[in-house]
Formats: C-alpha cells, sequence, structure tokens
C-alpha cells in the first residue's frame, strides 16, 4: 500500500504533534514542567534577567510564552516581543513594546493587539497605539510613545528609552512587576542603531529598583554569548539557561498520552527507535510522530508497527527543516 501526506485531510494530527509554532498551554508541552518552573522562579519570583539560548526548535519560545502566561495570571504586566517579525529598530521595537504593555493587565486596556501586527512602524502607529487605550482612562504607555517618537525620521533608540523609563515608573506607580519577553534577541545585532538598543536595555537593567525583568531569547548561541560576553553593553547579573534535553522517561509517557488521544497505540520500544533516530531533538521528534500517525491513519490501524515507523521517519527526513 502507498502512503501520502495528507496533512489537510489529517489537520486533527496537527494539534496533537505541533511542529510549526510554540506549544501552548504549558500542560502539553512534554518533559517541561520543571524547567517552565526554573524559569519562572528566576525571572519572576527573584527578578533575574534569564537568557534562554541553544539551537533552533528545541523548545525555549514554548517555555518562554508559558513563564510569560503564568506571570499574567498572577498579576504580573507580562508583554511577549519577536524580533524575527520584522521588527528592524528600535523606534519599532518602542511601538510594539507599547502596545504590548497597553494591551496587558495595566489599567485601561479594552482590547489587545499583538505586537507581532505591528512590526516594522514608525510614527503613523502612534494613534493606532492610543486607538488601543480608553480616552477617558489612557495609558501612559500610549503617550510615552506619543512623545518618544515625535517627529523621528530615523531609526534611534530615544524612544525606546523614553518608553522603558516611563513603564518603569507607571509600574513603580502601580506597584506592578513587568515581564518582557524578547525572543530571537540575536537579531538587534543587525540593527542600524542595535549598539544603542544594547545600550538602552542595559541602562534600565542598571537602575536601582528596577521593576522591569528581561527574558531573552534567541537561537544562536554564539552571537548571544557575544551580546551578553564581558565588556559588551548587556553584560549584566544575567543567567545563562540552555535548554534542557527531554528525559527519555518524560517521551515515553508523553508520546503514549499524545498517540492515545488519537486513539493510536505506541510501545515504549516503537518511542525508543523514534528517539534514537532523532536524539530527542524535539521538534524533529515531533515530526516523526506526524508523520507515522498520517501512516497509521491511512492503512486504517490502531497500533504503531514497524512499517509505520519507517515510512513516518523517511517522511519525517524529507522535510527541509530536518535536523536544523
Amino acid at each position: 500500500m502507498m502512503y501520502y501526506r495528507a496533512m489537510v485531510e489529517l489537520e486533527p494530527h496537527v494539534r496533537v504533534f505541533p511542529v510549526d509554532s510554540p506549544i501552548l498551554p504549558a500542560s502539553r508541552q512534554i518533559g517541561r514542567a520543571d524547567f517552565i518552573d526554573y524559569v519562572y522562579r528566576g525571572a519572576v519570583e527573584q527578578l533575574t534577567t534569564l537568557v534562554l539560548l541553544d539551537e533552533r526548535r528545541v523548545g525555549k519560545t514554548s517555555a518562554a510564552l508559558a513563564v510569560t502566561a503564568r506571570a499574567r495570571d498572577n498579576g504580573v504586566v507580562a508583554v511577549d516581543i519577536d524580533l524575527s517579525t520584522g521588527i528592524t529598530s528600535g523606534t519599532a521595537l518602542a511601538a510594539a513594546l507599547a502596545v504590548g504593555v497597553s494591551a496587558a493587565n495595566l489599567p485601561g486596556a479594552k482590547k489587545i493587539v499583538t505586537p507581532r501586527k505591528i512590526a516594522g512602524v514608525t510614527i503613523p502607529f502612534t494613534k493606532a497605539v492610543q486607538s488601543v487605550v480608553e480616552e477617558d482612562n489612557a495609558v501612559d504607555v500610549a503617550a510615552a510613545l506619543a512623545d518618544a517618537i515625535s517627529a523621528a525620521a530615523v531609526p534611534d533608540a530615544t524612544s525606546l528609552r523614553t518608553l522603558l523609563e516611563r513603564i518603569a515608573d507607571k509600574a513603580r506607580e502601580t506597584r506592578k512587576t513587568v515581564l518582557i519577553f524578547v525572543d530571537e534577541l540575536q537579531d538587534l545585532v543587525d540593527w542600524p542603531d542595535g549598539l544603542d538598543v544594547q545600550k538602552t536595555l542595559a541602562s534600565i537593567m542598571h537602575q536601582p529598583d528596577n521593576p522591569i525583568v528581561f527574558l531573552f531569547a534567541g537561537s544562536k548561541p554564539t552571537i548571544l554569548e557575544t551580546i551578553f560576553a564581558k565588556g559588551q553593553p548587556l553584560h549584566h547579573d544575567c543567567v545563562m539557561c540552555p535548554v534542557p534535553m527531554i528525559v527519555a522517561s518524560a517521551w515515553r509517557a508523553g508520546l503514549r498520552a499524545r498517540f492515545a488521544e488519537v486513539g493510536v497505540i505506541i510501545s515504549d520500544e516503537r518511542v525508543d527507535e523514534i528517539l534514537t533516530c532523532t536524539d530527542g531533538h524535539p521538534q524533529d521528534t515531533m515530526r516523526v510522530c506526524l508523520e507515522v500517525h498520517a501512516a497509521v491513519q491511512i492503512n486504517g490501524d490502531t497500533v504503531v508497527n514497524e512499517l509505520h515507523l519507517s515510512v513516518g521517519i523517511a517522511r519525517a527526513k524529507e522535510h527541509p527543516s530536518w535536523g536544523r
């Protein structure tokens, strides 16, 4: 029998075996509970700047988003910003940050506008930022952005510095902690004002009684290690956090449960064969499982066998993301 990938027809297991987006809620992440707890304690409870660094697609973003989600649930003003979405200057970062904070749980926000939707904008976005805030109870952040970007003709970090200072003042006034997650931090190295942005972030981090905590993540450890190297603006009391490997026992329990969700039985031995093939890399492992389940479903079976496994592995290895 021929096996075909049918991603549209088999859409349900895209969610069971996610391969192209962060995994939320945290309960859906296999083997990450302890790491998420560790990052949460460090960032939110101990107010420590943490840097999650490792190769691509090992779960940095998923873990960080789980932390910011928990932080919001506990009253922290938490903002998620992904620099790979087209944010290429300090001014654009300020705009994204203003929207994120305005849409978080400071008083006055009336709807959610995610930073991903406004990457790369400058002065015209001032009114858009103000529009997400109640006119009679505007959050200071929106006004700060309007003042800071005023007549900026070229990208610079001035608006970002002013905005962060106003956010810090507002947070102190309201006795709030602000957690800012910045993903793909290495991208700012290529910005025309990248060094100035690094200096701006460092100046905020060094302020006494600073209510703003940064959580950074990046996919190029060498660049991140350079950004945070001694003598660089962001060399600070931060903790480097390589993402730990998911242990085999967690994979076995987690994948048995995932296959069970779609009515399929997989043995620990089959899971171990998958892990041997993928070296436990999260994305590669999930992609193999996705393809294995497709083979099982197309063949009308309910138990993963050697043929399903070999077909699934072969299909997964054809994908451009394999091993990257």
